[in-house]
């Protein structure tokens, strides 16, 4: 029992200096357009973002994002790429169309996983 209480001190102990290692980016004055249709990765991307003192507004569309642009500009857009309807790319196509001061996008990046 006290060798495996040992271990499992030690384990916890590592387990904190990691997490105390690594710095979540602060994100405050940041707002994001996040477009997914997944439900599941809306939420992750979502919390984690706003777990980094970002603004998120959540789309399960690009035809929804779109229509909040006139409301709001955000600083940046997180789409999934391949989505029913309009599309991630249809989408940034179309964001490189409009003025800056409206949402307009001047460079573009892609990841994927």
């Amino acid at each position: 029992m006290g060798k495996r209480s040992a271990r499992n001190r030690a384990r916890e102990s590592a387990r904190q200096a990691a997490s105390d290692a690594f710095a979540w980016p602060d994100l405050t004055g940041v707002h994001a357009f996040l477009i997914e249709d997944n439900e599941d990765t809306r939420a992750l991307v979502g919390d984690t973002l706003e777990h980094c003192g970002a603004v998120v507004s959540v789309y399960s569309s690009a035809d929804a994002a779109i229509a909040d642009l006139p409301e709001f500009v955000p600083t940046v857009f997180i789409s999934d790429l391949s989505m029913p309807g309009l599309d991630g790319l249809q989408f940034l196509r179309r964001m490189r169309q409009l003025p800056r001061e409206r949402g307009g996008l001047k460079e573009i990046t892609t990841r994927t996983p």
